[in-house]
């Protein structure tokens, strides 16, 4: 699936890709030594954000068994220009990534969603949902987006807390058998978030 692009970024210049997910080289584990560090083991095992303090399952750890035909051990790092982080799993071309933006302004997670397709060529949208991710407010959304001569299926989940804007994206084939969706993986990973205190929703005045 060497070709399909993703979401360009907020406030790029029209035409501007935020980069190719599928990256061509496997990202140096030393080049994110200084934001991420690795606590865990098996299935257990995560990456911490050190300025941050929240935490993700690294998609290895996911077990085999969701997604049928998916196994999380598929999954390799990939270095994707603007991602905190990115995967591309071995055999269903398909990729995950985080993107991560701080001091840019408070914003509902929907409008920061809708932010992600700007210059995107959207076709066959599925209206989108909220979500609550270990109390910070979310939104999830879905839809085909068509660049160049290629085609995906694209599924975002945009989390904001008062100072930064999470977004985890999904882009796979719009034609993949639901036996092979990585969808449920991909769930799986967004949701074992997990925040550090200092992380505050856009509607609190502080937590106590």
């Amino acid at each position: 699936m060497a070709g399909i692009l993703p979401p360009r970024s907020r406030g790029a210049r029209a035409g501007r890709p935020l980069g190719v997910l599928v990256a061509l080289m496997v990202a140096s584990l030393a080049a994110c030594a200084s934001t991420w560090k690795a606590t865990g083991r098996g299935d257990r095992a995560r990456v911490e954000h050190r300025d941050l303090g929240f935490s993700l399952l690294l998609p290895q750890a996911i077990p085999a068994g969701v997604g049928a035909g998916a196994p999380g051990s598929a999954w390799n790092d990939v270095d994707v220009d603007g991602a905190a982080l990115a995967y591309r799993h071995a055999t269903e071309g398909a990729t995950m990534t985080l993107l991560v933006e701080c001091d840019r302004g408070v914003a509902e997670p929907r409008v920061r969603a809708r932010q992600l397709l700007f210059g995107v060529d959207e076709r066959g949208r599925v209206d989108g949902f909220e979500v609550d991710l270990q109390g910070l407010e979310g939104w999830v959304q879905r839809v085909h987006v068509s660049e160049k001569d290629h085609s995906v299926a694209l599924k975002t989940v945009t989390v904001v807390d008062r100072t930064c804007t999470l977004d985890w994206v999904l882009v796979q084939r719009p034609d993949v058998p639901p036996e092979r969706s990585l969808e449920r993986v991909f769930d799986r990973w967004w949701r074992s978030f997990e925040r550090r205190r200092g992380m505050r929703p856009v509607s609190a005045e502080a937590e106590t």
